[in-house]
């Protein structure tokens, strides 16, 4: 049986036994673990962060799976706590790109579709999420620098000189990534004005 095989294994005999009743004592740490603290976990995760998204029982599946990945449990001094603190990271990491995806989308719509007034109507609402879509297509498709200059520098507001701290390369290199960027992205709009 594979690794990623062995924790849904451990599922599925907590399905096959009610209440997790079954002799998990010959089976390795993990696996009684899993059944002893399984449902605590993912209520430990309910209570803290919400029933989701990420859903509580999939980051404490997860959790597990994680931990069974990592091999050698028998140098955990605390696998409880361990399992606990990978949750933890598993949903913190899921709300942070969330909020990054939210943000983006919000600070690329404010950027390239301010409204002046409510002019909403269903079909400057498709227009804009069309336009939105290539936005998002477009940046996806830039080098990886490019993209990230842009948003380091139009999203989040950093300042040039903490971009090319981040990303490693001088401002002079950040200014022209900003402004091919910008000019990819003129040119989408002029492209889309031309149809």
């Amino acid at each position: 049986m594979g690794k990623a095989d062995a924790v849904s294994s451990f599922a599925k005999r907590d399905e096959d036994c009610p209440g997790g009743t079954h002799d998990a004592a010959a089976e390795d740490p993990l696996a009684v673990l899993y059944h002893e603290y399984r449902a605590e976990l993912s209520a430990g995760i309910r209570r803290l962060f919400g029933d989701g998204p990420p859903d509580p029982d999939d980051v404490a599946q997860d959790a597990f799976h994680k931990v069974y990945e990592r091999g050698d449990t028998a140098s955990i001094r605390n696998l409880k706590a361990f399992l606990w603190r990978t949750a933890r990271n598993i949903v913190l990491v899921a709300k942070r790109k969330d909020d990054i995806r939210s943000k983006l989308d919000f600070e690329v719509e404010q950027l390239f579709f301010p409204l002046k007034g409510d002019i909403s109507t269903p079909e400057t609402i498709i227009i804009a999420k069309e336009q939105l879509r290539a936005i998002n297509d477009l940046l996806r498709s830039m080098p990886e620098k490019r993209r990230r200059a842009l948003m380091l520098y139009r999203v989040e507001g950093l300042p040039l000189v903490e971009v090319a701290r981040r990303l490693g390369i001088s401002r002079t290199a950040v200014t022209k990534h900003i402004s091919r960027a910008q000019m990819q992205i003129n040119a989408l709009f002029l492209d889309a004005s031309g149809d």
